[in-house]
């Protein structure tokens, strides 16, 4: 009898461990979806979190202006842009960019923005995978002074151009805040 009171308890422990397991897997992945939705508010990077959904008819009232692509090595870049007052404005501008058939296919969609509201300077960028562009861009924004604008760089790669890429992009900002401020 014995052994078989062994195994009983053995069982109950066994299904205790894995409810207990299954109980932590669950708060776990819990735990970690609320990371990942968490948007990280700093200077230095956009909320990842989708903005929230648009009719798309509100997209379409962003005007929006764009320069011409330059190509370089194989590379295409291409700038779009529009003035922005909240961030809200700038991630539903960011979302229209996004859903562009043209812009769908690049490899990095870099985004900035810098605007004044209720007297306090916002700023911010998304790298989306070209590396320090973001922040380079922003830096670019600032020491010309280019406010109330949001743009998106695109970039297509080709062959490495190395940091030749970013005089490219600031050229593209500077051209297409020049065409929203106008």
């Amino acid at each position: 009898m014995e052994p078989g009171i062994k195994s009983n308890n053995l069982r109950k422990n066994s299904e205790k461990s894995s409810q207990q397991s299954a109980a932590k897997t669950q708060t776990q992945t819990k735990t970690n979806s609320r990371q990942l939705a968490k948007p990280v508010h700093t200077s230095t990077q956009v909320p990842l979190n989708d903005p929230p959904e648009t009719k798309s008819e509100q997209l379409d009232d962003i005007v929006t202006m764009n320069t011409e692509p330059i190509q370089k090595n194989g590379s295409e870049f291409y700038a779009t842009g529009t003035k922005v007052g909240s961030v809200n404005q700038a991630q539903n501008f960011y979302k229209k960019v996004c859903i562009d058939p043209y812009v769908a296919s690049v490899d990095s969609r870099i985004l900035i923005y810098r605007f004044m509201e209720q007297g306090k300077l916002i700023e911010n960028y998304h790298d989306d995978g070209e590396h320090g562009a973001g922040r380079r861009l922003l830096k670019y924004t600032r020491e010309n002074q280019i406010m109330d604008v949001a743009i998106v760089v695109t970039r297509w790669m080709g062959e490495h151009i190395g940091p030749q890429r970013f005089t490219i992009m600031e050229g593209l900002v500077n051209e297409v805040a020049n065409l929203i401020l106008e």
